[in-house]
């Protein structure tokens, strides 16, 4: 599959960072246009209910996988890895399946949402009640971190659920395609890692926007974390709404898609 040329982006005067704070009924937000990416700090749930972001052409996000097992964090020779995070609690799926009822409606051709195993027949279940076709899939980190202590086996894979309307574009033509996508994870160190805990890497966020998003369409990611989905979407030509709660991801989302630009919409 060949890339949108870079001609269809905006140029760097027209991507300049155009910030305001808004307010729809009772919900206030902040507002962050940046070329084709239009971004939104606060809780996805209360913008999705007022009409904020409007319809999309695919929906792709990584929301928190209301992890059972909690293991604090592991010290190992090369520092301090975290194996919980603040944003992410055992309730979490309630709060995800709120937000994707409140999405499904207005995506018109597919879905991609990361998850963990206990919310992915949640989150299935609920894509389905658009009328949309629900399948499983998995990202295959080859090399898993080491165990922690009273960690049997190292997860060494994440659970996906896609979904598709009758008819959608889809655009992986390879006949050796399958739903299991095997990517190394990110470590800090690696140039693309931000101050983000569970960023994922680039690579795989492209092969999956690619694969769901009708040429020149809009992505949404209600989870933006750090911005992957985004700077995925507008380096295949397409346009982006992202939104997050938290201030300082928010930020640093800004940040990396405005590098995007100054580089000359190089990903």
């Amino acid at each position: 599959m060949q890339e949108t040329p870079s001609a269809a982006r905006k140029t760097p005067a027209e991507s300049q960072r155009i910030v305001t704070t808004q307010q729809v009924g009772s919900v206030q937000f902040q507002k962050c246009v940046i070329g084709d990416a239009t971004l939104y700090c606060g809780d996805s749930r209360e913008l999705l209910r007022a009409g904020v972001f409007g319809p999309c052409d695919a929906l792709v996000t990584d929301p928190p996988y209301a992890l059972q097992n909690r293991f604090g964090a592991m010290k190992t020779d090369k520092g301090t890895r975290r194996l919980q995070f603040a944003f992410d609690h055992k309730d979490a799926t309630i709060e995800v399946v709120q937000c994707l009822l409140l999405c499904v409606e207005q995506v018109r051709n597919a879905a991609v949402i990361f998850c963990g195993a206990e919310q992915a027949g949640d989150v299935a279940q609920t894509l389905r009640t658009s009328g949309m076709v629900a399948k499983h899939a998995v990202w295959v980190n080859p090399y898993p971190p080491p165990p922690g202590d009273g960690n049997w086996w190292p997860s060494a894979h994440e659970n996906i659920v896609y979904a598709y309307r009758k008819g959608a574009f889809f655009g992986d033509d390879s006949k050796y395609r399958c739903n299991v996508f095997v990517c190394d994870s990110l470590r800090y160190g690696r140039a693309e890692k931000v101050a983000h805990p569970t960023q994922k890497p680039l690579e795989l966020l492209k092969y999956l926007v690619r694969s769901v998003t009708p040429a020149r369409g809009t992505v949404l990611d209600p989870y933006m974390g750090s911005g992957t989905t985004g700077v995925s979407a507008l380096s295949l030509g397409h346009s982006f709404i992202g939104c997050e709660i938290s201030p300082e991801f928010f930020e640093i989302a800004c940040q990396r898609i405005e590098l995007f630009y100054e580089r000359g919409g190089a990903a």
